[in-house]
């Protein structure tokens, strides 16, 4: 009976733990407005935004999920905005379009160009998605890759990352 009580004191306390720790991991890929002093996007529900200092990005965001087999290696989504210095957007569409594999659509209009292109990444087709503005003299390079025919969910995410991302 001594041990009865404080056991079930370390079960309660262990199910509370526990219960925290998911309700703080799945608030964690819910939808979110992130406004900086340079750029401003919605991360979609189901994409995590990591905190790594030391990323060459000024953005990243990623699914909790993979790709079907074979594509398990790679996530169903990943996001990455680069902010670079000294060069011309055109520059970049034409690394982007030498690049590539196809160029599925592009569009160019007050000095936002947006591209979709089917490239190939660890051995794998992929859909690849690109906003670049030129701002301030400087160039915001978004890029959103999905695993090849993304679903509709998927495509909507990727569509509102698209839509919602400003240079300021």
């Amino acid at each position: 009976m001594e041990l009865l009580i404080p056991g079930l004191i370390l079960v309660a306390l262990m199910v509370y733990v526990s219960t925290r720790i998911k309700k703080s991991a799945a608030k964690a890929y819910e939808a979110e407005q992130i406004d900086t002093d340079d750029y401003s996007i919605t991360k979609p529900e189901g994409l995590l935004t990591p905190i790594d200092d030391g990323s060459p990005y000024a953005f990243q965001a990623y699914s909790k999920d993979f790709g079907p087999p074979p594509n398990e290696r790679l996530r169903q989504i990943t996001a990455e905005l680069r902010i670079l210095d000294g060069v011309e957007p055109a520059s970049i569409v034409g690394e982007l379009k030498e690049s590539a594999d196809k160029i599925v659509s592009e569009n160019s209009n007050d000095g936002t160009s947006i591209l979709e292109t089917s490239e190939v990444v660890e051995e794998t087709e992929v859909d690849a998605f690109y906003k670049i503005i030129k701002k301030h003299g400087r160039v915001f390079s978004l890029r959103i890759q999905s695993v090849k025919e993304p679903s509709e969910d998927d495509r909507r995410r990727i569509e509102r990352m698209l839509e919602s991302f400003r240079a300021k």
